[in-house]
């Protein structure tokens, strides 16, 4: 039989010997991996792959678009990764020449090789197969949600107003809060380039100079109702329809409104109206989604209702799961429904049409039972990414829900497969009296001290 000198590697000094761990890539990543695109980004020492995260936080390993959180799993084998010497790189595992093999690679016993005559003199030993190191586990890639919740932090302090307020935080000597650039944001949150784009564009946040800024609610208001007044009316527009309401508008026009609203800078309104808007087929133009800057005046105009911080129940724990001792959600007051929709419509001129509460889904709760009846602004962002800690939340908030007035709050947990299945794990679905489905909390988790 085959025979090689196997033994570890000679002890190096501390801190110079390499560490090596074991990576399971899914058909995606490996897919990206062998995309041309990723051998040119290879090419030009740019990362197609990138391990990210805070200090504080689990390191995750992420893709151009997608994060994916790292599991370790233990092998049934344990797995050696072997090094040769200079002799025995070829061949490590090739037979001996006395030992033969017939056509088809199979093993000859020793009679059948006497046979064949006298042994032919033994060639030189083959070298030696180092062991570098013995491995345990696999690391598995686990599709994870990108937690960007650190970026309403990293911008704070930092929101731009205007040129006339840049130049006040100039003369009285106020500009001394750090800013952060896009780049900074790879060691501070786990999550992919193009997540991190979307939650600027979720957080209002605009780059300036290189670096982050954020468009204060206050500043929205003052730019987008002057954007709604110079865009021209659509021949149709139903306020019932569920397809987008778009026109075209040429960008000059739309970025002297903002001058004149808001003494705006044209680098930033250039990307507060790419928010909402794609380039025209016409140069010079863009097509404005006028559904998502009515709804984008609601949400600003939701958020001014008042602010009031109060203190969630604390329960004892019964179930399962423990979740935060004290909790406090950060509720804003409530408004009279009839009062804010008078608002709401008078900031957004031509398009009042389009002001109903449907449009708000996923950023307000409703009582329409109170009286008068009220809004609340509930932003999706201001909950917790923790499923079993945004159910407590919503539960808290309200016992019982209607199923399509609990779902848009938790939309942004995974996909159809994976909501489903917190559905059922934390919701319990009762037949109410009129026939509809009600949703209320299932005692698996509960807010404990």
């Amino acid at each position: 039989m085959t025979t090689r000198s196997v033994s570890f590697v000679a002890p190096r000094p501390e801190g110079s010997a390499p560490t090596y761990s074991l990576l399971s890539l899914p058909a995606s990543v490996l897919a990206l991996l062998s995309s041309d695109e990723a051998t040119t980004s290879l090419s030009l020492e740019s990362s197609t792959l990138e391990i990210r995260g805070h200090s504080t936080d689990a390191a995750v390993l992420v893709t151009p678009h997608q994060t994916y959180s790292l599991r370790g799993v233990q092998n049934s084998n344990s797995l050696c990764l072997c090094t040769a010497t200079k002799r025995g790189e070829k061949g490590w595992f090739e037979l001996d020449e006395e030992e033969g093999s017939d056509q088809e690679g199979n093993l000859r016993s020793d009679r059948e090789v006497e046979e064949e005559g006298p042994k032919r003199k033994k060639r030189k030993g083959k070298g030696e197969i180092l062991i570098e190191t013995v491995l345990h586990e696999t690391l598995e890639l686990v599709p994870a949600v990108a937690k960007t919740e650190r970026l309403k932090e990293l911008v704070k302090g930092s929101e731009y107003r205007g040129e006339d307020a840049e130049q006040d935080r100039q003369r009285e000597g106020t500009v001394n809060k750090k800013l952060y650039t896009f780049g900074e944001l790879g060691s501070l949150l786990p999550a992919s380039d193009a997540e991190i784009r979307l939650a600027l564009t979720r957080h209002r946040i605009v780059t300036l100079d290189t670096h982050l800024r954020s468009i204060p609610t206050s500043y929205l208001l003052s730019l987008l109702p002057a954007l709604l007044q110079v865009l021209p009316l659509p021949k149709y527009l139903d306020p019932t329809s569920t397809s987008a309401i778009t026109v075209e508008a040429e960008d000059e026009e739309l970025l002297e409104a903002f001058d004149a609203a808001g003494d705006c800078r044209t680098e930033a309104a250039r990307q507060v109206l790419d928010w909402f808007s794609t380039p025209a087929e016409k140069i010079g133009w863009s097509v404005l989604r006028v559904k998502e800057v009515v709804r984008e005046v609601g949400i600003v105009l939701l958020a001014q209702g008042g602010v009031s911080r109060s203190s969630w129940k604390i329960v004892p724990s019964i179930g399962f799961l423990t979740l935060r001792s004290s909790l406090f959600f950060l509720q804003y007051g409530g408004q009279r429904l009839d009062t804010f929709l008078d608002k709401w419509k008078g900031l957004c001129h031509q398009f009042e049409s389009l002001c109903t509460p449907t449009l708000l889904t996923n950023t307000s709760i409703i009582a329409p039972n109170s009286i008068p009846p009220s809004i609340t602004y509930l932003p999706i962002s201001h909950l917790s990414a923790d499923p079993a800690t945004r159910f407590s939340e919503l539960f808290t908030l309200r016992p019982k829900w209607f199923a399509d007035d609990l779902i848009p709050f938790i939309d942004d947990l995974g996909d159809k497969k994976k909501r489903d299945a917190l559905v059922m794990k934390f919701v319990r679905k009762v037949k109410g009296a009129d026939g509809k489905m009600v949703w209320s909390a299932r005692n698996l988790w509960t807010v404990a001290a």
